[in-house]
Order: structure tokens, then sequence, then C-alpha cells
């Protein structure tokens, strides 16, 4: 069985997290409101970007063409509560 990879006692958000879309490209950014140092491709279409003081600690993510990407993912999310996805 896999690890989980979120820590439960940080789950909550930041007031200051935030999210964005931009329809036109199809990326999604996402942050946790804490200022960040350096990015890394560390797939395609995926940055994230590092906590400035903290350079192991993620703070933020960029997903390039978010639409196809994610896309597989909540077919099966719905897909998993009996949901059927609309066709596009």
């Amino acid at each position: 069985m896999a690890e989980p990879i979120l820590d439960r006692r940080e789950s909550t958000p930041l007031p200051s997290a935030s999210t964005e879309y931009w329809a036109k490209t199809s990326t999604l950014y996402v942050d946790c409101g804490k200022p960040f140092g350096e990015g890394e491709t560390i797939a395609q279409d995926l940055v994230v970007f590092y906590d400035q003081e903290h350079p192991d600690e993620v703070v933020g993510i960029m997903i390039d063409r978010a639409e196809t990407v994610l896309k597989p993912f909540v077919d099966a999310i719905l897909a998993k509560h009996g949901v059927n996805p609309e066709p596009r």
C-alpha cells in the first residue's frame, strides 16, 4: 500500500493560499501562500516551487495543460462516486 503524501497535521489550507487557472493555456497554479524560491520541472507539464527558507518544502505547483493532464483523475473520482463525466 502506498504511503500517504499528505501530513494530516498541515492539511488545513493557509488563509493566503491561492489557486489560479488560465483557460487560454489550461495552466493551473496552486500555492500555500508562503514565499517561494526556486522552481523545478519534475515531470512533463509539472513544475514545483520550493519554500525560500526551507528548500526541501514544496509550497506551490504549476500544471501546464491541466485539463488534459488531470482529466483521467477527475473522471476516475467521478466514476468512483457513480457520476458519468459529460462528453466534450
